[in-house]
């Protein structure tokens, strides 16, 4: 079953809301900005929703809550929601993705000049 946290622990795949699996090399920038925003938004969301399924996986061992009684555990997780989802793999490829073809947030930060294009009369342009 998909979640949220198998696709932010792999840095390779999206998984659109309609279910297409998506290379992050095959989208196109504006798909990846946009993802990436969306992403940031939630970050607090996915962040509390990730926190909940590393608790149900710590305690998925024991059938019987008695068991737990006296127990102590320890589970470690970033608290700075933002920070946490910048540093997962999904997030770190996306981000070098966008680096790479030019801009990131709207803002260019990286322009390549090809050779300049003609006019019909000859015109460089």
């Amino acid at each position: 079953m998909w979640t949220i946290a198998r696709t932010l622990a792999q840095d390779r795949i999206w998984i659109t809301q309609d279910g297409r699996r998506m290379l992050i090399s095959e989208m196109d920038q504006s798909h990846r900005q946009n993802t990436h925003a969306y992403l940031l938004r939630r970050a607090k969301e996915i962040h509390e929703h990730v926190r909940w399924l590393r608790v149900r996986e710590t305690f998925h061992g024991f059938d019987d809550p008695r068991q737990l009684v006296g127990e102590t555990f320890t589970i470690q997780i970033e608290m700075d929601p933002e920070r946490w989802l910048c540093a997962t793999p999904f997030m770190c490829a996306l981000a070098k993705a966008i680096r790479d073809h030019g801009t990131e947030d709207g803002e260019v930060v990286h322009v390549t000049y090809g050779n300049a294009l003609e006019l019909e009369d000859g015109t460089a342009l």
